[in-house]
């Protein structure tokens, strides 16, 4: 989620386990799951996606396998996929308690698409759902700027910073966005918005 310290070194040993999780029991759903789960954050896109569609094909009931492959969409610039994939995600487990992320991805989703009205609802119900996750906040003020509504953007990064008050810009960078241009998106909203670099 962004907060620890060492992320590479976490990384690394997240894929070692993910990894080995797959030799112990290849037909384990879960074991792909996480190992496309890391892949999105190695950057390795397509490797996350052909993961995330192993979960399914062993198991498609898994919606935290759907839910993590629209997640891993909308960081790929594909953001139609995301959207389908973080609905069959709800569609299956409506009640969630990680609900949040789903959200969020359907609101990263429509932020990438430059929807950005679309993103502002779904970034809301994320911070309803989870107050303390910060994709949620991120793409709620990046959005609100990029639609040119400055005061409720600075008004998103005021409460942003009541939750998580050391957040700057240069914190965001570990998202792994694969295309350039959709984080820089973000983050010139995000500077618009006013959140610190």
């Amino acid at each position: 989620m962004g907060y620890i310290v060492d992320k590479e070194a976490a990384i690394s040993e997240s894929h070692e386990l993910a990894k080995r999780a797959i030799v112990l029991d290849e037909r384990n759903e879960y074991a792909h799951w996480g190992l496309g789960f890391i892949q999105l954050w190695r950057r390795k896109h397509e490797l996350a996606v052909a993961e995330l569609k192993r979960a399914i094909e062993l198991n498609p009931n898994c919606s935290l396998a759907f839910g993590t492959l629209g997640t891993v969409l909308s960081y790929s610039g594909e953001p139609d996929e995301s959207i389908k994939n973080n609905e069959i995600a709800i569609r299956l487990n409506p009640r969630d308690i990680s609900i949040f992320f789903r959200y969020s991805g359907l609101a990263m989703a429509h932020f990438v698409s430059g929807r950005y009205s679309e993103a502002v609802q779904w970034a809301r119900k994320c911070i309803h759902r989870k107050p303390i996750w910060r994709v949620g906040h991120a793409v709620l003020a990046a959005s609100l700027a990029q639609l040119d509504l400055i005061e409720e953007a600075k008004a998103a990064v005021d409460n942003y910073l009541e939750i998580i008050p050391d957040e700057t810009i240069s914190r965001l960078r570990f998202l792994p966005f694969k295309n350039h241009t959709d984080a820089c998106r973000l983050e010139e909203g995000l500077q618009k918005a006013g959140l610190p670099e």
